[in-house]
């Protein structure tokens, strides 16, 4: 993969797998992990994600809906070859009151990562996000804290290997103020890379729940999706078919990102 690539987008915490649970969102891996060998390294890069997921929770004091249908605009800043900013808006399609959308809330992640990691057996990375969470939001930007504001850090470990690659990136998110809660959501990826900027995969996104006090099995969120990442002109496509695995997630689980650097 050119080594340029490697870079792209890896600023966000994905969400193009947000998992959830019944009081608990997180989001998993970070952005660009799944376009690193997709397009040429940008000074800026504008994203649109659209995620459709089987269940909502009841976030401070929102009604519970059958699905989640959630919309995230993201803008990063490449401030050098190892260092990028990124600031993403996020909105419940159908979360108002009266089902229009609603705004959840805004989160500011800042990624390092080793230069040249799309050419590197093994690589590693550092993401550190700052999110909060707008009053009655039907999904926080980062994870359920039971606080406005919250911090998360994901560390990234990433694998080469010919035309494959896997990156893993668990996330542990905390509120910051009183009766917060210390969440965890685990997130892992593989690819293939067939040239010409296409790929395919597999996708896992988990939230197991409050660290040190973890619910039974059906009651975390544990959802796969089978991936494909293409170019469109000058813009990089992300697609997610996926289903819940417990019955806290279950079901039909879809996703759509399309980015464009300039």
């Amino acid at each position: 993969m050119p080594a340029s690539a490697s870079f792209r987008h890896i600023a966000q915490a994905a969400c193009f797998a947000l998992a959830l649970m019944a009081e608990s969102a997180a989001t998993a891996l970070p952005a660009g992990a799944d376009e690193q060998s997709q397009a040429d390294l940008s000074r800026f890069t504008i994203r649109e994600t659209v995620n459709s997921l089987p269940a909502a929770p009841v976030v401070t004091g929102a009604a519970a809906a059958s699905r989640a249908n959630l919309s995230e605009t993201e803008i990063d800043y490449r401030v050098t070859d190892w260092y990028q900013l990124a600031l993403a808006a996020s909105a419940s399609l159908s979360g108002g009151a009266d089902g229009s959308p609603a705004w959840n809330g805004i989160r500011l992640s800042n990624t390092v990562l080793m230069p040249d990691a799309g050419a590197r057996t093994v690589f590693f990375g550092l993401t550190a996000h700052l999110a909060y969470t707008a009053p009655g939001a039907e999904f926080p930007p980062l994870a359920m804290t039971n606080t406005r504001f919250a911090v998360g850090l994901a560390p990234i470990v990433g694998f080469n290997y010919q035309a494959y690659q896997l990156i893993l990136s668990p996330t542990v998110v905390t509120g910051i103020g009183a009766n917060t809660i210390t969440s965890l959501a685990a997130a892992a990826r593989l690819t293939r890379s067939f040239g010409g900027g296409f790929d395919v995969g597999v996708e896992y996104s988990g939230v197991p729940g409050q660290i040190g006090n973890f619910g039974p099995l059906n009651q975390q969120s544990h959802i796969v999706y089978a991936i494909t990442d293409f170019k469109v002109a000058d813009s990089v496509v992300n697609l997610g078919l996926g289903y819940g695995l417990t019955a806290a997630s279950r079901g039909i689980a879809a996703k759509i990102a399309i980015s464009h650097g300039f």
